[in-house]
């Protein structure tokens, strides 16, 4: 499909990839799932169990209390003395903050693709300003570009772990689909036999 519309464009093919390339990212980004805000606060209210550091509560009595990845497990449905109970909810907001702007990193990662590639794709803010839970930083995402007189090409990859938990291949795959589709589109309705109407398709590859 780049090829061709290199050729109807007369544009250089590897000026019309990177645009194609940055469109299908964008799109990627829209088929990928994210967990709404809504859906994270229901299921935290809904909570029976938690788990907390044992540095969260030093109890005056030595009591037994149950471990769980070296963590306390803690009944929510159970009476707790009120600086405990205070200091459980506490933490429990904290978690629910990080685990709400944590919420866009699987679509973050077709974004930090196309920064890789010096793209413009879109992105809304909650996804471009996603932090993992842990608070640190990974290196999940990876280009490779070949260019040349006869080929050009752009490989990515990612192993961003939710994307791959959730098949985020199938959400690329769709773009590719999808644009690919638009492209077919247009040559069925003609796009591309006025430049003015080319341009408004294609506004990084014609110039009208």
């Amino acid at each position: 499909m780049c090829s061709e519309l290199a050729a109807i464009a007369n544009a250089p093919p590897d000026q019309v990839l990177r645009e194609e390339v940055g469109k299908v990212l964008s799109q990627a980004i829209v088929n990928t799932k994210a967990a709404s805000v809504s859906d994270i606060k229901r299921h935290h209210d809904a909570a029976s169990f938690t788990l907390q550091p044992p540095s969260l509560y030093s109890p005056k009595e030595k009591t037994r209390r149950h471990l769980r990845r070296g963590k306390v497990l803690y009944n929510l449905k159970y009476r707790y003395p009120d600086q405990l109970w205070a200091s459980i909810q506490k933490a429990r907001l904290k978690d629910l903050m990080r685990r709400i702007r944590a919420r866009g990193l699987a679509k973050q990662s077709w974004y930090k693709i196309g920064l890789m590639l010096g793209l413009s794709v879109e992105a809304p803010a909650y996804v471009k300003n996603a932090v993992p839970t842990t608070g640190k930083t990974y290196k999940d995402e990876s280009v490779v570009v070949q260019q040349g007189t006869a080929n050009n090409a752009i490989t990515i990859n990612t192993s961003q772990p939710t994307l791959v938990a959730i098949d985020g291949e199938l959400a690329l795959q769709r773009a590719i689909n999808g644009r690919a589709n638009y492209f077919i589109q247009n040559v069925i309705h003609s796009v591309f036999d006025t430049m003015a109407d080319a341009a408004k398709k294609y506004p990084g590859v014609f110039i009208s």
